[in-house]
């Protein structure tokens, strides 16, 4: 009866238990509450154009973050249809921080996919966004990812300019991370060397000094949005990116950040 009386309490509480799921890496209990949330759908309770909105975006954002938190980029990219259609389909009713996410998650989708120039497109709609302070954290870390992309692309005058304008931004917040710091000092060296070997060698020295600060626990947000170390352990390897935080992810949890 509480969870009928208050529906959109109930949905956000079930939201709120998956991101939490995910972000400690606990992926079955994650897909339970998904089936969990997607099982209101047919419930007389959650019928109202509210309860459907609500319910679209929680699933299909859990669902998108869930697939790329797992390397699953391929079972995300399937979700942009029904993506899609929702977003037509409800239109104003999903609110502006909701729509930042849906962006943003496709945009890892297709760069974990190799679709760099998709990714790009993407990323680029979060950062043209005329309401960087609603999630101010989402802008953040596009500036980041953005420099990812463009480095994958090879666009070595466009890497060059926006780092310069990324680490304008970031510099003037106050809520700026060591990872941000360190990522920008290693891109920036990437950015300058042409040789093959050059890099292995600034990507050996930036995985070792990424390894010690992902064990504060505060650095390791970046985990959130992207998978720094994945991506590093990926360029050591020669491997895929999806092929890296597959692995990764397959680590137990208290050696995450080792």
């Amino acid at each position: 009866k509480i969870r009928d009386d208050l529906q959109q309490r109930y949905i956000n509480t079930l939201g709120f238990l998956l991101q939490c799921y995910i972000d400690i890496y606990d992926f079955e209990n994650a897909k339970n509450i998904i089936s969990e949330i997607k099982d209101l759908e047919g419930r007389k309770a959650f019928s109202s154009l509210d309860s459907k909105v609500r319910l679209f975006t929680t699933t299909l954002i859990g669902e998108l973050q869930l697939c790329n938190r797992m390397g699953h980029f391929k079972k995300s990219l399937q979700l942009i249809p029904e993506i899609e259609s929702g977003l037509e389909a409800f239109g104003e009713k999903i609110n502006k921080e909701k729509q930042l996410l849906f962006t943003y998650n496709v945009a890892y989708a297709y760069f974990g996919s190799g679709e760099f120039k998709t990714a790009l497109r993407y990323i680029n709609n979060v950062l043209n966004d005329n309401e960087k302070m609603l999630r101010q954290d989402i802008y953040s870390f596009s500036r980041i990812f953005n420099l990812i992309i463009h480095f994958e692309l090879n666009n070595h005058d466009f890497l060059e300019y926006d780092m310069k304008s990324a680490a304008r931004y970031l510099n003037k917040h106050d809520k700026d991370y060591e990872v941000e710091k360190l990522f920008m000092k290693h891109i920036k060296q990437l950015s300058r060397v042409d040789s093959g070997s050059a890099r292995q060698k600034v990507f050996v020295d930036f995985h070792g000094k990424l390894n010690e600060l992902m064990k504060i626990d505060r650095e390791n947000v970046i985990l959130e949005y992207f998978d720094l170390m994945a991506w590093v352990q990926s360029k050591l390897e020669s491997e895929s990116f999806e092929s890296a935080i597959q692995k990764r992810v397959k680590t137990p949890q208290k050696e995450l950040s080792r």
